[in-house]
């Protein structure tokens, strides 16, 4: 519904977002938090539902392991459209991101540096960096002593290789 493509059951189909601004994804967003923690969402025709919810939630994410390759400057507005919305309508929430894939945040050839540019509170509409990034990382499903161990030692090599220089930056 965000992504224009031929296949809407497509997940990883589409890369263009239907509206640049991030206005409609962040409304849409803010009426989702709104139903778990404000008692209820006026949708975009606002009509009022309400769910009677009013969970305390320390943080929310916003998108996924970069799964579409938004790239920092898209990524950045879309968040800074969310965050206002979400301090509003449930201020004791953080907005967490993005969620990090240890072995691919990093820039290359074929990317874009896209956490550098994020975590840079210059970049951003209200000047401040985000409070909060999650790393992803699978090891496996170890069966044996041995693949447990390894899957540690592989953990720690990314902590290093990965979370280390990213946390200096």
């Amino acid at each position: 519904w965000v992504y224009e493509s031929g296949n809407m059951g497509a997940y990883n189909k589409g890369t263009t977002l239907v509206d640049e601004t991030c206005k409609p994804l962040a409304e849409y967003v803010g009426r989702v938090v709104a139903h778990y923690t404000a008692g209820g969402h006026n949708d975009s025709c606002g009509h009022w539902h309400p769910s009677g919810l009013h969970y305390n939630w320390a943080f929310i994410s916003f998108y996924n392991e970069n799964e579409h390759q938004m790239g920092g400057p898209r990524y950045t507005r879309c968040w800074d459209q969310l965050r206002p919305l979400i301090e509003k309508i449930s201020p004791g929430t953080v907005l967490e991101g993005p969620e990090t894939v240890m072995a691919t945040w990093a820039p290359s050839e074929n990317s874009e540096d896209y956490l550098g540019y994020f975590i840079d509170p210059k970049n951003h509409a209200d000047q401040r960096a985000p409070e909060l990034l999650t790393f992803h990382w699978y090891a496996g499903n170890p069966g044996t002593i041995q693949e447990y161990n390894d899957a540690i030692s592989a953990v720690d090599t990314n902590v290093d290789d990965h979370v280390k220089p990213l946390v200096a930056l």
